[in-house]
């Protein structure tokens, strides 16, 4: 029997982009029941926001301004 691939059990959804924006568009058909790929060029997801360890330091990678404006 061949499979309807219009179904949301045979969809799959890729984005492109692991950072805030690629995050926040892979929640939506997620919550929706799809199945979703982020693909990102990083190894761990989050794009500016990683937080990466250095000499035993941990560094910020970026996104202190956007998401702490009072700083």
């Amino acid at each position: 029997m061949p499979r309807d691939f219009r179904t949301k059990s045979a969809t799959t959804t890729i984005v492109v982009g692991g950072g805030f924006g690629g995050l926040a568009a892979a929640l939506r058909p997620r919550a929706r029941g799809y199945h979703v790929t982020i693909i990102d060029r990083c190894a761990r997801l989050g794009g500016r926001a990683q937080v990466f360890e250095r000499d035993e330091f941990r560094h910020d990678a970026g996104p202190t301004v956007i998401t702490a404006p009072f700083c």
